[in-house]
């Protein structure tokens, strides 16, 4: 199930993935794992590589240069409401 968000299509999980990046939680990964760890301090979920490149390539997310496997919330990504 897909829901539109301006003219961008999110699954569930997507919408609620960027709804939790955006209250703060962190996107945690590296080398040795397939998609990514979605957390803060008391929860964390994995999501899998189709559901983070996803992110990625519709500009939410990107790497950031300052490390290795750091994944940043874009301007459009942390402004855009859901």
């Amino acid at each position: 199930m897909t829901e539109v968000v301006g003219k961008i299509k999110l699954s569930k999980l997507q919408k609620k993935v960027m709804k939790d990046l955006q209250a703060g939680y962190s996107i945690i990964t590296n080398c040795d794992v397939r998609g990514a760890w979605i957390g803060n301090k008391t929860m964390e979920y994995h999501i899998n590589n189709r559901v983070f490149y996803n992110l990625v390539d519709k500009g939410f997310i990107y790497q950031s240069f300052r490390d290795d496997f750091h994944y940043v919330l874009t301007d459009y990504g942390k402004n855009i409401a859901l």
